[in-house]
């Protein structure tokens, strides 16, 4: 089977897709062919009212009535001319094709616009609704006489769009035509052309969702000469270093578990105290060893400044300037407060803890309970000092 590059039927596709275009722009030729028609219509109705105009100008002047009604009638003859009304200067009718409106004065909205203009004007009368696009059913054309700079009246002529919306219709069914076939043509190729890919699309789209979910283990057989064909190599690549990756990721997961759990346990159980805090002081972490030298249970310090346990606040503040202008202290020996009251003296090393970036986010200090070792040395030294008394005495 010859190799056919996706970049081919792409190419089917976009012209295809250029087809639908083109009857779209076709169609989009036909609205402007319409305006282009409805332009025509409005010049050709203010044209053939001027020409009415000097026609009848004159016997307006003379108020001749006969002859502006003759006028009328030879021009209301015309096949697109719905009506004709001449008016005189003070916008009585005198002329009307509408018999009953003669010697009115008409007071409709398109009237009261024409009685009141002193140049030519086109108005748009009633209205035919063509594709979401109005259409008015008639063009009412208004052009003022005037003899010597004075108005003695005005014609006013409806011409009907009927015509005009005939072609338009006519125009409108074939654009709707071409763009019916041209999308039944383009309906045609896109299915053989789907018809093509789809399947391997599916069935990338199916195997990139079970992976999405967990199954690692897809894989994708897509035999199509082509580009989908790569994607599918490239694709179960993908899939192979993922689930390696994932392997691996797992591994050194369980690995730190591991060592978490392993450290874990040293803490928990070491003999020693040891107090893990924030910047703020505040207590994070808090082992056994802990509990058993302050009586304090963890739930009951978690959270609390470390500060609370020293009998002399200052003393921990005075710690804090030395770790961080040193970055620690070790075997630094002080006194804590216990819950039941008791100050017990401990051998203190205190540290900066710094995060997997070298940040420091607080600090950690262990601690050994000294107290039976200080009081030790302290009846040593009782005794020995009471001793040399003493022996000063027999002296």
């Amino acid at each position: 089977m010859p190799r056919m590059s996706l970049n081919l039927k792409l190419s089917l596709f976009i012209g295809l897709t250029f087809a639908i275009m083109m009857a779209v722009i076709g169609h989009i030729n036909i609205q402007s062919e319409r305006q282009l028609l409805t332009k025509e219509m409005e010049l050709t109705s203010l044209r053939s009212a001027r020409m009415f105009a000097i026609l009848v100008s004159n016997a307006l002047l003379k108020q001749d009535i006969d002859s502006l009604n003759r006028y009328a009638e030879r021009a209301s003859n015309e096949h697109n001319i719905s009506y004709i009304i001449v008016q005189n200067a003070d916008n009585m009718v005198i002329v009307n094709t509408d018999s009953t409106q003669v010697e009115t004065i008409l007071t409709d909205e398109i009237s009261i616009r024409a009685n009141q203009t002193t140049e030519d004007l086109l108005q748009r009368s009633g209205q035919f609704i063509e594709f979401l696009q109005e259409i008015p059913l008639i063009f009412d054309v208004t052009v003022p006489i005037f003899n010597d700079d004075k108005k003695i009246g005005l014609i006013r002529i409806g011409i009907s769009t009927g015509e005009m919306r005939k072609k338009i219709l006519k125009s409108r069914n074939a654009g709707i035509t071409m763009v019916i076939i041209s999308v039944a043509i383009g309906a045609v190729v896109i299915s053989f052309l789907s018809w093509k890919v789809t399947k391997a699309l599916t069935l990338l789209t199916t195997s990139t969702r079970r992976m999405a979910e967990g199954d690692l283990k897809q894989r994708v057989d897509i035999k199509t000469s082509d580009e989908l064909e790569d994607l599918a190599i490239a694709f179960n690549q993908m899939a192979e270093s993922l689930e390696r990756h994932t392997e691996e990721k797992e591994n050194y997961l369980r690995q730190l578990q591991e060592t978490k759990d392993y450290l874990s346990n040293i803490l928990e159980n070491s003999a020693d105290m040891i107090i893990t805090t924030d910047l703020d002081t505040k207590i994070i972490e808090y082992n056994k060893g802990a509990e058993r030298m302050l009586g304090y249970k963890r739930e009951e310090v978690i959270g609390r400044s470390v500060e609370e346990f020293y009998p002399d606040k200052e003393v921990r503040r005075r710690l804090m300037k030395e770790v961080n202008r040193k970055g620690g202290v070790s075997n630094y020996e002080t006194t804590l407060k216990t819950k039941d009251g008791r100050t017990i003296d401990i051998n203190l090393t205190l540290s900066q803890l710094k995060d997997n970036k070298g940040n420091v986010i607080g600090t950690v200090g262990i601690s050994k309970d000294i107290t039976r070792q200080k009081r030790a040395e302290r009846k040593i030294r009782y005794l020995t000092e009471g001793k040399e008394s003493t022996d000063l005495g027999q002296v």
